[in-house]
């Protein structure tokens, strides 16, 4: 080996663990940033819609109720309720999905 072929070596050694570097660790990272944002969306309409669906039941609630302060009050509970419920249901089947092979 002669000294000028040293900083060629230095040189191919370096493109070399740039490209290992990219393909073993940005490409998976990159991979899973993707996965997380479309999760965090997916969350994120997923509460929308339960909030959205949670004022609808209360609105059908209050209609069908008598017209008071206590009527609206136990509508809103019962509302409440009926929305927790419901995310613990998914929440469960999500979990369960996931478990089984």
């Amino acid at each position: 080996m002669n000294t000028g072929e040293i900083p060629q070596l230095v040189t191919e050694l370096f493109e070399m663990s740039k490209r290992y570097l990219e393909q073993e660790a940005l490409a998976p990272l990159r991979r899973t940033a993707r996965y997380a944002g479309y999760s965090l969306l997916g969350g994120v309409f997923f509460a929308v819609g339960l909030i959205l669906m949670t004022i609808a039941f209360v609105r059908l609630v209050l209609d069908l109720l008598p017209d008071s302060m206590l009527w609206s009050a136990f509508a809103y509970l019962i509302g409440a309720v009926a929305a927790l419920v419901l995310a613990f249901a998914i929440t469960r089947i999500a979990s369960r999905s996931k478990a089984t092979p």
